[in-house]
């Protein structure tokens, strides 16, 4: 039992270097070389043939072996060149997008229609337009669904109709107008006479 013992141990005291050599490569270089070179040492003394002193030769070998490898593992130069970086400042800027408009004046039947339009043909509801005629303010009246705001106006006398849509900051809608002139056609009026005389 104790010769099983002894040969038990001496493997492991043979052994043990190679077995740990995955765990040494974490292990600074200094401290992997202190471990590798205490189990040379116990191979030194347990081992006093010469087969020992070939499997302590064999250990050194494996020593000077490992020692370079764990140089080459755990002693690497990294170069690395930065470049400096600005001073980088992050603003948010609140920019305002407004929609232009486009409007049709037209009259029908003594009434000053007007029809506001965004720029994609979208009808533009709620919003309050401005008649003028011959240059004076006669009213005002707001958008339906449909864009479309009406006045009623006697136009006998008129000459030209304007409206004015001031724009919506509040809704992001610019300014727009139209202006129309009416054209009149006189009426000719024939008056004949007619004469009879009595001979």
């Amino acid at each position: 039992m104790s010769k099983l013992k002894l040969k038990s141990q001496s493997l492991i005291e043979e052994f043990l270097p190679y077995l740990s050599l995955p765990l040494l490569i974490f292990l600074p270089f200094t401290i992997s070389f202190a471990i590798l070179f205490f189990f040379a040492l116990l191979n030194l003394k347990s081992k006093k043939s010469l087969k020992g002193q070939t499997q302590l030769i064999t250990s050194l070998l494996f020593i000077a072996l490992a020692s370079a490898i764990l140089l080459a593992t755990n002693w690497s130069k990294i170069t690395g060149r930065f470049i400096g970086v600005s001073n980088v400042v992050e603003e948010s800027i609140k920019v305002e997008v407004f929609a232009n408009t486009s409007m049709d004046l037209k009259v029908e039947n003594s009434l000053i229609v007007a029809k506001l339009l965004l720029d994609n043909g979208s009808f533009v509801p709620n919003q309050e337009i401005e008649f003028y005629v011959d240059g004076n303010f006669v009213g005002s009246n707001f958008t339906d669904d449909f864009g479309v705001s009406t006045f009623s106006f006697n136009l006998t006398n008129a000459s030209k109709l304007k409206a004015i849509f001031k724009g919506s900051e509040k809704e992001y809608l610019n300014p727009s107008e139209a202006e129309i002139t009416i054209e009149r056609k006189e009426e000719i009026t024939t008056t004949t006479s007619v004469t009879t005389t009595t001979i």
